[in-house]
């Protein structure tokens, strides 16, 4: 069970349990024709205050995961009897509420595990809502994605908490060959997708001499406009694209940069970490703390401490072709080898 978002995170995970030989059922308890319409309301509600923001205000969240999971509750219990699964796999789960969850475990005796790749108490801390809280503590099994996260859930009481990386679906990031067209679009000698916060706009700032640098993602447009004084000319290439975009952007970029929210902590890498070189393309990432345990610096990825060091990483390796193929080739083999969805759901049902 989890949301139906653009990235395909729920299709990856359902994909790699059918591969261990599960007979699975997909629930969404967010589906994308309801997002576009949250979405909407969010734009209609920045023009009617004569601006934008880019986050929603904590009032609207509350409300609007309040109303899916009163929503959800009935379907979602309907579907688990009829499907009478063993085991119930929650990506996040936000919508959920306790009584919901207690009812789910009445009706199919299931063992239940949740897997989260953010910081799990961000979401009370932002919109006062306290899902979360109420529900992980009824979890058999709570897989968390950075390992600084594994005290404090302890510490409210929660049993059987596990440290659970993000990963990669080859099926979405995989080498291919492009088109002259394609390369056309997605090209970039450095690249960046993602949604803009501080520490990615620090390293932006000192990469924006760099005349080949190609941005995608929410928060950007705003952000180039502020620091060159006006449009955002051609390093500003949209707010979002398809997995199978991105995967070509990863493919054509010679450098693709990764830099971590703050949640990131100790070995918490977001699942760009992985995609990237699964795709077969060099990366450039900021160091996070037990970064050392999923690859290997210097070797399957290039890594930087500040954000000035990364200008100067980025001079190195545009001129090194053979060194930024082995680093790209080197990163491929270890996500192949242990940071795919079909490494992580084996980890969820041994520990199950």
């Amino acid at each position: 069970m989890g949301p139906e978002w653009v990235a395909g995170w729920t299709e990856s995970v359902a994909r790699a349990l059918s591969e261990l030989g599960c007979t699975v059922h997909v629930f969404y308890y967010v589906q994308t024709s309801t997002a576009q319409r949250v979405n909407r309301a969010r734009r209609w509600f920045a023009r009617s205050l004569g601006g934008t923001y880019r986050v929603s205000p904590a009032w609207m969240r509350s409300t609007y995961w309040r109303l899916a999971g009163f929503r959800i509750a009935g379907p979602l219990v309907r579907a688990a009897r009829a499907f009478r699964p063993d085991v119930v796999v929650v990506l996040k789960g936000e919508a959920l509420n306790a009584q919901t969850l207690l009812r789910l475990k009445d009706a199919t005796g299931a063992a239940l595990a949740s897997w989260w790749v953010d910081d799990p108490y961000a979401f009370e801390r932002q919109c006062g809502l306290r899902n979360v809280a109420e529900t992980l503590p009824l979890y058999d099994r709570v897989f968390i994605f950075d390992r600084e996260y594994l005290r404090s859930l302890k510490e409210r009481g929660i049993e059987g908490v596990q440290f659970l990386p993000c990963a990669a679906d080859p099926l979405l990031y995989h080498p291919q060959m492009l088109s002259e067209s394609e390369r056309e679009a997605y090209a970039a000698s450095v690249s960046l997708v993602g949604v803009h916060f501080e520490s990615r706009g620090q390293v932006v700032h000192e990469l924006l001499g760099e005349p080949g640098l190609r941005i995608w993602g929410p928060g950007w447009d705003m952000f180039l406009a502020e620091h060159l004084g006006g449009a955002a000319d051609l390093r500003y290439r949209g707010d979002s694209l398809a997995p199978a975009e991105v995967a070509k952007v990863y493919c054509a970029s010679l450098i693709n940069l990764n830099t971590h929210h703050s949640q990131s902590k100790w070995g918490g890498l977001n699942t760009r970490a992985f995609e990237i070189p699964a795709a077969g393309g060099f990366q450039l990432l900021d160091h996070v703390g037990g970064l050392e345990e999923l690859f290997e610096p210097g070797r399957e990825v290039a890594v930087y401490e500040k954000p000035d060091q990364a200008a100067e990483i980025v001079r190195r390796y545009i001129s090194d072709h053979g060194g930024r193929q082995r680093i790209a080739r080197a990163g491929r083999e270890r996500v192949m080898a242990e940071h795919t969805y079909r490494h992580r759901m084996a980890t969820v049902l041994n520990s199950i």
